[in-house]
């Protein structure tokens, strides 16, 4: 067999991330996620786990969801380049 290269570069920053976060998950360093994906079709939020009830831990998880939020809505419609 020859040798197997990624032709999608975003694929595998996405799968770098996943690994980097399942290996801190078994090593018990994290306790909850909220993970935004995107799909053909549609997006999707999960939010697995047990989350601080610290007023400053969950003002940061709203400003980081608030300025992804703001970067998805500012990105051109696919429908709309043609």
């Amino acid at each position: 067999m020859g040798n197997v290269s990624i032709l999608d570069r975003n694929a595998e920053q996405v799968r770098d991330v996943l690994r980097g976060l399942l290996e801190q998950v078994e090593a018990g360093d994290i306790c909850g996620a909220v993970i935004v994906t995107e799909h053909q079709e549609f997006f999707d939020l999960q939010m697995p786990g047990t989350f601080s009830s610290d007023p400053e831990s969950i003002a940061s998880v709203i400003g980081r969801l608030y300025m992804a939020a703001n970067i998805f809505c500012s990105l051109p419609d696919s429908e709309d380049e043609s």
